[in-house]
């Protein structure tokens, strides 16, 4: 019995590009397409995560596919829903014309607002000093590029997923005598990463602001703790020296303000490499991860020009280090 007998996939809409050498769409239902000459089954898996185990059914909500023939240009889509995924296993059933090697192309968590479908890029629209304050949506991305394809057949590619979108929860705990809220400081992650093109490498031509889609402040055993949560989208080494974490203590009651610290985030972030990404490259480890939790001690200091002194004091439950201060780097 061959892979398209065991599937079961429910009804799909399909987008076909009819010209050759065109990227532009047009929606056709090619479930009685004549031309349509072989099937491809793209199974979609996430296991490029730190327990190297496919996590897709639980993960992976929605999977928007494309085949390409290298040859000619020809490209078709499809878009498959948790439901249809659910009852295929996590198969996308595609149907091409024509022999020959094909790119597949599989992204999730797209939409009209942050997908360009000429380009096959995800672009969350910014401008330089734009920011974004919400959580942004769960964006996955995979390619099995140079697949060859026969008529006639089954064939079968596996897409491996990697998730785009990062979470970075940060937390400092404060046990000295003023009152403070998260309403007092400011959060900022920066970083150029705004756009991820259709190989899934960032594109952007500026830097994003990234504020905390969620805050609170807490009395946990006589220390005040103020979290934050933020989102962002795929961090790459070769951004490492624009990705920058930023506080800025500015209270309500207008008195003096303090940068307590600006960082180079993914320096911090792979504090935990050798612990948590053992033997994995730096881009790797900075893929699997998909969330970080980062610790700050803040201490009174007594000088009211600068009332406080920032320590890091974990991350992802790493790296304790009570004793150094935190070094701004401008």
């Amino acid at each position: 019995m061959t892979i398209r007998h065991i599937l079961t996939i429910a009804a799909t809409t399909s987008i076909a590009a009819c010209a050759l050498t065109s990227c532009d769409w047009v929606k056709d239902d090619l479930s009685d397409c004549p031309e349509c000459q072989g099937t491809l089954s793209v199974k979609i898996e996430h296991r490029y995560n730190m327990l190297h185990a496919d996590a897709a059914s639980s993960r992976v909500e929605k999977a928007d596919v494309f085949i390409r023939n290298t040859a000619t240009g020809e490209t078709q889509h499809k878009a498959f829903d948790k439901a249809m995924l659910d009852a295929s296993g996590y198969y996308a059933d595609m149907e091409f014309a024509g022999a020959g090697t094909y790119d597949c192309l599989v992204w999730s968590g797209i939409d009209n607002k942050i997908f360009d479908w000429d380009t096959q890029t995800v672009s969350l629209a910014t401008q330089p000093g734009d920011t974004i304050a919400h959580r942004l949506p769960l964006i996955f991305h995979g390619r099995a590029d140079a697949t060859n394809m026969e008529l006639r057949s089954d064939n079968l590619a596996t897409v491996d997923m990697m998730q785009d979108t990062k979470f970075v929860n940060v937390t400092f705990k404060y046990n000295g005598s003023r009152h403070v809220q998260d309403t007092d400081f400011l959060l900022t992650l920066s970083a150029p990463n705004s756009v991820l093109d259709a190989s899934n490498n960032t594109a952007a031509d500026h830097a994003t602001t990234y504020k905390p889609y969620g805050a609170r402040t807490e009395s946990i055993d006589h220390q005040q703790v103020v979290s934050y949560a933020l989102s962002t989208l795929r961090l790459m080494e070769k951004d490492r020296d624009q990705c920058r974490l930023r506080l800025d203590y500015r209270p309500a009651d207008g008195s003096q303000e303090q940068n307590l610290f600006d960082i180079p985030i993914i320096d911090y972030l792979l504090m935990c490499k050798d612990f948590e990404g053992e033997n994995m490259k730096t881009q790797e480890y900075l893929d699997r991860q998909s969330t970080y939790h980062i610790v700050f001690l803040i201490r009174d200091t007594g000088n009211p020009h600068a009332p406080f002194a920032v320590s890091v004091l974990s991350v992802n439950n790493w790296q304790m280090r009570d004793d150094q201060p935190v070094v701004k780097t401008n």
